[in-house]
């Protein structure tokens, strides 16, 4: 039956998973650039199997995962890189006001995989297609994302807006407080989050755990060359699944944790509808 074979692909991803992780274990007594295609096999992995893995069976492949790629960064050599201040002398368009925070373009280098303990910035990511991106530990940021990354992980957002283009597989945001974001994935899980808004495109569903005060929309953001990023993620972007929401802490009932959003996401006060 389903369960069974749930149950059985959990137990091969276990098995999988862990002997992979076994042996990056093992090389970083000797480092060489084969331990970054590994984390990238491993992430691969996790991502493909986020679908059907119980929450906290993922969460701890989550922390495997970030704990080996922090000691696979700690094993090589130190490369410099800084981040460039864009100025705006020449502005190319009327509509945009003069940014209050300090804008950065960012482009990611080899191996990077996103951005952590940031406070009060603006800032546009590029280079990202088919690369997992991380955001982590950033306060009070303005974070756009023209690109299409392979997944998406979002943890300890505080006061944030975050604008994503299509991401080809899942979307996980964790430990997020008060903050926005317009995403657009095959799956959407938030954990361990409180009064945050998605203005959302998925498709198959949202899941959401040990979270409150959170708001459901429609995805409707637009910039130009998202048409690309559409087709190389492989969404739809005519089939979005935004009203399927499904709270783990409330499978049998109406969920407490979540409403639906009226239109307007510049509301800063939304204004909520009661999930049918």
């Amino acid at each position: 039956n389903m369960a069974l074979y749930g149950r059985e692909r959990t137990d091969a991803f276990l098995s999988s998973f862990g002997a992979a992780c076994s042996r990056l274990e093992k090389g970083l007594s000797e480092p060489s650039p084969q331990l970054g295609d590994q984390l990238q096999d491993l992430q691969k992995m996790l991502t493909e199997a986020a679908a059907y893995l119980p929450p906290r069976l993922l969460h701890r492949a989550q922390e495997d995962l970030k704990r080996l790629r922090a000691e696979v960064v700690s094993s090589q050599p130190k490369k410099r890189f800084a981040f460039t201040t864009k100025h705006s002398g020449t502005a190319t368009s009327s509509e945009a006001p003069e940014p209050l925070k300090p804008v950065h373009q960012v482009s990611l280098p080899d191996k990077a995989v996103g951005l952590r303990h940031r406070s009060g910035e603006t800032l546009h990511l590029t280079d990202v297609d088919g690369r997992p991106l991380e955001l982590d530990s950033l306060e009070d940021c303005c974070v756009t994302v023209h690109g299409n990354p392979a997944a998406l992980f979002a943890t300890r957002l505080s006061r944030c807006e975050l604008r994503c283009g299509p991401v080809t597989t899942s979307a996980f945001v964790e430990h997020c407080r008060d903050s926005r974001f317009w995403l657009a994935c095959q799956q959407l899980r938030v954990h361990s989050s409180s009064q945050c808004q998605f203005w959302m495109h998925v498709q198959s569903r949202a899941i959401v755990e040990d979270s409150t005060g959170l708001g459901f929309g429609a995805y409707d953001w637009q910039y130009e060359g998202q048409e690309d990023h559409w087709r190389a993620s492989g969404l739809d972007p005519s089939c979005n699944q935004w009203r399927q929401v499904d709270d783990f802490n409330c499978p049998m009932a109406r969920s407490p944790n979540w409403t639906f959003l009226k239109d307007d996401p510049d509301n800063s006060l939304p204004v909520h509808e009661q999930p049918s």
